[in-house]
């Protein structure tokens, strides 16, 4: 294994096979597909350059230096049909440390929300094409998506709105002239 794979594979270990502050190497070998051989080796050489130390005979535990802010970004898909209001929100967004995935097109946004796995959904209620109430009640009837929170971000201020919204499914609802920046 060369230096550049090693450190992308520490990188990844870091990332994504650290399960309750752990590591563990049938972990790695599950999450990361390499062999006990290479794990061993990957915890030996984390371990060797002060990366983790031990905890017992089958955990290592990541030193304070290189445990991962909150393990990964939080992931947010923002649906707006406005590019300049988009902009200035997932800037926003961005400042407070969440990973925003902004997109206009509602179609790609419900494929995206099964391939990117955002952890919040924003969606406009006025979308061409397919309105955000169909898009709430899409992500909340399909079993992959059906557990991610969903915000309606609209200028619709009618109650009976909300309420179609939060029947649907949405989490909240938000007017946007409401909403600071």
């Amino acid at each position: 294994m060369n230096k550049r794979d090693q450190e992308e594979l520490i990188n990844e270990v870091l990332n994504n096979a650290v399960v309750d502050g752990f590591i563990k190497i049938g972990t790695l070998q599950r999450k990361l597909r390499i062999s006990y051989k290479e794990a061993k080796q990957l915890v030996d050489t984390m371990e060797d350059k002060g990366m983790i130390t031990p905890y017992d005979e089958t955990r290592w535990t990541v030193t304070d230096e290189n445990k991962q802010k909150d393990k990964t970004q939080k992931k947010i898909l923002y649906l707006e049909q406005d590019d300049a209001l988009a902009k200035i929100y997932a800037k926003r967004l961005e400042i407070e440390d969440f990973e925003v995935l902004r997109l206009f097109d509602v179609e790609d946004a419900l494929v995206k929300t099964v391939t990117y796995k955002p952890d919040l959904i924003i969606t406009d209620i006025l979308l061409p094409k397919i309105s955000g109430f169909d898009v709430i009640d899409i992500i909340k009837s399909t079993p992959e998506t059906k557990h991610i929170p969903i915000i309606a971000l609209t200028n619709l201020q009618a109650k009976e709105h909300e309420i179609k919204a939060r029947d649907l499914g949405a989490d909240d609802y938000l007017i946007k002239s409401q909403v600071p920046i």
